[in-house]
């Protein structure tokens, strides 16, 4: 099993993937991706399998135990990498071609590719003839050692000279003896993790300690250095800055990053949760560098202005705090949560039934999937007109066995008692109406843009040249071009099947413009090849944007991405939104 293919594992370990996905986070071609597969699935036989399903493929394992030995057993050339790193003053290229049997000059480019995956994370420096070391504190260094132990015990364990039962029977005489080490932020496999990487490395002790050296040495370590002392000593410094991080300074900074953003999506239930959320990410931090979960990737689609208001916060967080945050896609799930609690005046159905018991089941249903709507009955055609013509009504649902009435505003036909598919269909139109009656509005002509971007030019230099032209031209203004740049030098850029849409917030009447731009030349961001720019501009005030994001991520994604990179003008770009399923 190679690194390539163990990655693979990892990332069908987290959720299924598609091809095409595999392929680009693997740096690998498809035809590569299924030779993998088909080498892997000869290896795991009656272990695990991987196994296409409708949404790409899917690791299926049908013996943990023995696919745990198999595979938790090995560790990638990034880890082990990462394992010398933190148990080395320095190590040299002689030194990691012994451990890791790997010649020097592979050793040099996956050093290079080890330092900038872990540019943001870890110092990790060079200096000639000395070697490679961590330039990070004591502490820093346990807590990578402990994320290597938590994610593979027996393997790492072994190369620390230990049993690797240890884990697990440390782990159980924690969970028992929690209040020793009063450290409730973390769970007991987490503070195991940070015991054993205590004992390997040491650490400067001012703490006497009463009971962890017996929890210790009843789990077979020997604590004649008095590691107790150190855990407790450890595990108190952390505790002193997870103190810091209360609900009350945490609204402080939610109350700044939203007028920043002009987004009052803000309430104690997103206080609450960030700080709890901040305290277990400072108790046990997450250095390894994780692969992002496809799913969160699509929120963020849906989402944007969610995202950004989290990049703003954890910017805010670190300079408060100085504390090193790096779960951005979770925190941003904690934002697009607090914007969907935003109470917005109800959206108002009429369901129209001659049958009442049938029409009151079914409104109650409605109401009960989807809570911003207000269904009115109509139980006759009179009710039914004075109904569209008297309130704002967005949809009429037909609970009828006929066809429904000739009437302006648009209707969906129901049979009986609905279904699930009937209540998801009703969820998308409620989506749609709007943003379809309003698409000229939204994506005006008269903003389209070509622009000669200089080839080869990267995405940071097209986006500050393209927005400055676009000032220029008046159809941008200097506040909006400043976060947009902002934005899209902080990476995390939103790119949907092929389109880069570029976002901020705007002070603008209207509650979404989007501004379509040929680029000359193709460029590359975060590894997709984008030829079209869909400048967004929002109004975070009006919810219609999350409802036009969510729009764009359902229509792009119907569309070949061929189609989308053979655009050139604003007029393809909208017979594209406009065709129909």
């Amino acid at each position: 099993m190679n690194e390539r293919q163990m990655n693979l594992i990892q990332l069908l370990l987290h959720q299924n993937q598609t091809g095409p996905e595999l392929a680009k986070q693997l740096s690998a071609s498809k035809r590569t991706i299924l030779r993998d597969i088909h080498a892997l699935n000869d290896e795991l036989i009656l272990v695990a399998k991987i196994t296409s399903v409708e949404n790409g493929y899917a690791l299926i394992i049908s013996n943990e135990d023995s696919f745990n030995q198999l595979f938790k057993r090995t560790a990638s050339d990034a880890e082990l990498l990462l394992f010398e790193l933190a148990t080395r003053d320095f190590v040299t290229l002689d030194d990691l071609s012994e451990t890791l049997f790997l010649s020097k000059p592979m050793l040099t480019d996956k050093m290079a590719s080890l330092k900038q995956s872990y540019a943001k994370r870890l110092s990790i420096l060079s200096k000639k003839n000395y070697g490679h070391f961590l330039d990070e504190p004591k502490s820093r260094k346990i807590t990578l050692l402990a994320n290597l132990i938590l994610q593979k015990p027996a393997f790492f364990l072994t190369k620390l000279g230990l049993a690797p039962t240890i884990f697990e029977r440390l782990t159980e005489n924690i969970r028992s003896e929690r209040h020793a080490f009063h450290y409730e932020h973390a769970h007991s496999a987490q503070i195991a993790s940070i015991c054993l990487a205590i004992y390997a490395l040491r650490y400067e002790t001012d703490l006497p300690d009463t009971k962890i050296n017996g929890i210790l040495e009843q789990s077979g370590i020997s604590c004649a250095h008095n590691i107790g002392s150190m855990v407790q000593t450890f595990l108190s410094e952390q505790n002193k800055l997870i103190a810091s991080l209360s609900t009350e300074k945490i609204l402080d900074l939610l109350q700044l990053t939203c007028e920043e953003h002009g987004a009052p999506f803000y309430d104690i239930e997103l206080a609450t949760s960030l700080a709890s959320h901040l305290k277990r990410s400072v108790a046990y931090p997450i250095i390894l560098a994780d692969r992002k979960l496809h799913n969160i990737a699509n929120i963020k689609a849906l989402y944007p202005l969610a995202f950004d208001l989290s990049i703003h916060f954890i910017s805010l967080v670190r300079q408060t705090f100085s504390v090193q945050i790096y779960e951005i896609d979770l925190i941003g799930l904690y934002f697009s949560c607090a914007m969907d609690r935003v109470k917005t005046a109800p959206i108002e159905l009429v369901l129209f039934s001659s049958q009442y018991a049938i029409a009151n089941i079914n409104k109650q249903a409605i109401e009960r999937a989807i809570p911003e709507v207000n269904v009115k009955l109509a139980m006759n055609l009179a009710e039914l007109q004075s109904l569209v013509q008297n309130r704002a009504i967005k949809l009429v649902l037909n609970n009828q066995d006929g066809a429904a009435p000739q009437l302006a505003t648009e209707s969906y036909t129901i049979r009986q008692i609905m279904t699930e598919t009937d209540l998801r269909a009703i969820r998308d139109l409620l989506e749609k109406i709007d943003i379809e009656r309003h698409l000229e509005d939204y994506f005006p002509k008269t903003t389209e843009t070509e622009f000669h971007n200089e080839k080869n030019a990267c995405w940071q230099t097209v986006i500050q040249d393209l927005t400055a032209f676009l000032v220029q031209k008046g159809v941008l203004s200097a506040g909006e071009r400043e976060k947009i740049v902002s934005r899209e030098s902080k990476e995390n850029n939103l790119v949907i099947n092929h389109l880069a849409v570029p976002h901020c917030t705007t002070n603008r009447g209207t509650p979404f413009l989007g501004i379509f731009v040929h680029l000359k030349h193709a460029v590359q961001i975060e590894g997709e090849t984008v030829q079209n720019v869909l400048l967004s501009c929002i109004n975070p005030n009006v919810r219609n944007e999350l409802k036009i994001f969510s729009y764009l991520y359902d229509v792009l994604n119907k569309i070949d991405s061929s189609v989308i990179l053979s655009w050139k003008t604003h007029g393809e770009f909208m017979r594209s939104l406009n065709q129909k399923d």
